[in-house]
């Protein structure tokens, strides 16, 4: 089956992986900011704890895309921006956040 992105995004298993990368990217910045903090101890473990949790649930994300789509999908994330790459290494996004920009935008 062809992969149709836009569709894809709108159903429940791509609103749902979009909403595990937004919580895994923003889980990822506050264990970033607070490590080492004594007076964040707890925002940092419960990133630590969404981290895992999001991690777990991508594995299952990625296995039903390939099942289902013959594609293989990455979470990708630097400093200007994170996302989904379809094919690693090729640049091409099922859904990309431009870190300077308020909102999230999909490519």
């Amino acid at each position: 089956m062809k992969m149709d992105k836009e569709k894809f995004l709108k159903t429940e298993l791509g609103v749902a992986m979009l909403e595990c990368v937004k919580s895994w990217d923003m889980a990822l910045s506050i264990i970033n900011r607070y490590n080492g903090c004594k007076e964040f101890y707890d925002a940092y473990q419960r990133a630590k704890d969404v981290v895992k949790n999001c991690q777990v649930q991508w594995e299952v994300y990625q296995t039903a895309v390939r099942q289902c789509y013959n594609v293989d999908i990455y979470f990708t994330r630097v400093d200007k921006y994170f996302g989904i790459e379809m094919a690693k290494e090729c640049s091409e996004y099922l859904f990309k956040c431009e870190r300077k920009d308020s909102g999230c935008l999909s490519v």
